[in-house]
């Protein structure tokens, strides 16, 4: 059991990362102001107390809008429900080639697809990206519905969160803080031991202040029974010296995303477009206000008036005006229209940190494209650039889902049983996501299409020179980067079977063509002759 020396131990540990998670909690309220109001208010008082925050502040939506356009379009083009988007395959790539270990890869895929679809990932899958591209860090939980038999995925608040590296920069630890009520708490902890001040409480909708730690279990040297490589530990703020529940875990069930890590090596997520945006943001937004104020003074200017003259400003409204009153508009001067222009300038900014023109490639720039391969360079550019995130999502994220997914399947034996031989092999994800298929093109096929077009027509006036390529290799590496279905693409060993064959066939007939050559060449010579030609004869040199 968990002591209470290791408990406070615990909770200095937590309380020394709320204070190193401090520095970024005044940007990240920035963001939250400008970017995703509908994050809340970032106090530390309860949910219910909350409420949203305002948007009395915001003028101008274009960063809200481009938030939701990249979390929408990498869901559209990297992972969602209406796309196919993860293949699975084997380490060794001999195992690739035979047709029943595909199939039976093929029927756990299917399954896989299934889990996902009937589970909320993809709606949470939204939340966790637009967190990670506004707050430059998102954090998922993994959590098993048992009455559904399905996994439950919860994307948290970054205020909620703590978490901490390991030796090789991945995260590996979290603290999190939620909220339940009085029953709440009775049914999430029905195997625990919760305090007597929650217990007993009459207010059945009063909230409490609840931790959970996940962390390896050689960090901190927790005494809780087992030897799985996780530990979790819940805990109140009513009673922070004593456990609720201990348990060990198999695996890490909660995902990490940082948009870019830190040059300084802290562990929180750097670079993201919110963070790097929210200058431009708030200034935008004064801008904006700016504008409007403008707007605003142009249509109902200030006027100058004498005390007591009531001023009528409705369409076609009369002001009375008796003798020796004074009324006057006073015009506005100055020239605005650099405001407009610094006002385009930075939604630009801000479009382009968050993507926007990528995702919004074809509609863009479809009347100044002139050629496919125009719009296809252009998409090849696009797709580079989102390379080095999109390669830690799929690291930090969208592999290790995966991975903890296939885990459950395999541990409550929902998996079909596999074929013979493969006990010890090892599964490989492969991403098939348009926007994979994209990149994977964009570094593999470019530069190879070139080269054979380039060797093609060296090759009309050297044959031989195509010697030097591989043309299967070249085939094998069209259907990998174009996601073509492997079971349109034979094995290796049974491409070998039907070369050798057409070659056989292709050597008697030409066996046969040399025969009735001869034959031919002999009854020509007899028909001119009339007889047989002399022994040690040129005819008969000729015939032999």
């Amino acid at each position: 059991m968990v002591t209470k020396e290791q408990m406070q131990r615990l909770n200095r540990v937590r309380q020394s990362l709320e204070s190193e998670r401090e520095r970024y909690d005044n940007v990240w309220k920035e963001i939250a102001r400008y970017v995703a109001p509908f994050y809340g208010n970032w106090g530390d008082s309860s949910p219910k107390d909350e409420g949203l925050a305002s948007t009395k502040d915001i003028y101008d939506n274009v960063a809200i809008r481009a938030s939701n356009r990249l979390a929408d379009g990498i869901q559209g083009y990297a992972f969602g429900r209406s796309i196919s988007w993860f293949r699975l395959a084997f380490e060794t790539e001999e195992l690739n080639d035979n047709q029943t270990y595909t199939k039976w890869l093929q029927d756990v895929e299917k399954i896989l697809y299934k889990r996902l679809n009937k589970s909320n990932f993809y709606d949470e899958g939204r939340a966790f990206i637009k967190c990670g591209a506004d707050f430059g860090t998102a954090i998922m939980l993994r959590e098993n519905n048992v009455k559904r038999s399905l996994p439950c995925y919860r994307t948290l608040h970054p205020k909620n969160a703590l978490i901490q590296e390991n030796s090789f920069g991945e995260v590996d630890t979290l603290f999190r803080l939620f909220w339940l009520s009085t029953e709440d708490a009775k049914d999430y902890f029905s195997k625990g031991i919760l305090s007597k001040t929650i217990t007993e409480c009459k207010e059945h909708t009063k909230l409490w202040r609840f931790w959970q730690y996940i962390g390896p279990s050689g960090r901190y040297s927790l005494d809780v029974p087992g030897t799985q490589d996780f530990i979790s530990v819940f805990w109140s703020d009513v009673d922070p010296d004593t456990t609720i529940t201990e348990e060990r875990l198999d695996y890490k069930p909660f995902f990490a995303w940082r948009w870019a890590r830190s040059y300084i090596g802290d562990v929180w997520g750097v670079d993201s477009p919110g963070l790097n945006e929210i200058p431009n943001i708030r200034q935008l937004n004064s801008m904006a206000k700016d504008k409007l104020r403008n707007s605003q003074l142009t249509a109902r200017p200030p006027i100058k008036k004498t005390e007591g003259l009531a001023v009528n400003f409705v369409p076609g409204g009369m002001i009375d005006i008796r003798s020796g009153q004074d009324f006057a508009v006073q015009s506005i001067t100055g020239d605005l229209k650099w405001l407009e222009f610094d006002i385009e300038k930075m939604r630009k900014y801000i479009e382009e940190s968050y993507y926007s023109d990528f995702f919004l490639l074809l509609t863009q720039n479809i009347e100044r494209m002139k050629t496919a391969t125009e719009v296809a360079g252009l998409q090849d550019e696009k797709s580079a650039l989102l390379a080095a995130f999109f390669g830690r999502l799929s690291v930090e994220f969208l592999e290790p889902v995966l991975e903890d997914l296939v885990d459950s399947e395999i541990e409550y034996q929902r998996l079909p049983k596999p074929p013979e031989g493969l006990a010890d092999s090892d599964l490989a994800i492969d991403f098939i996501s348009p926007l994979a298929m994209m990149q994977k093109q964009a570094h593999e096929l470019t530069t190879t299409r070139s080269f054979m077009s380039q060797a093609l027509q060296i090759g009309e006036l050297v044959p031989s020179a195509l010697d030097k390529v591989d043309f299967d290799e070249y085939l094998e590496l069209m259907s990998d980067s174009m996601n073509v279905n492997r079971r349109i693409i034979k094995p290796k060993a049974d491409v070998d079977k039907i070369r050798k064959a057409r070659a056989e066939l292709q050597a008697q007939q030409l066996q046969q063509q040399q025969m009735v050559e001869q034959a031919k060449a002999s009854a020509d010579i007899m028909a001119k002759g009339g007889k047989a030609p002399e022994k040690g004869s040129m005819v008969e040199q000729k015939m032999r």
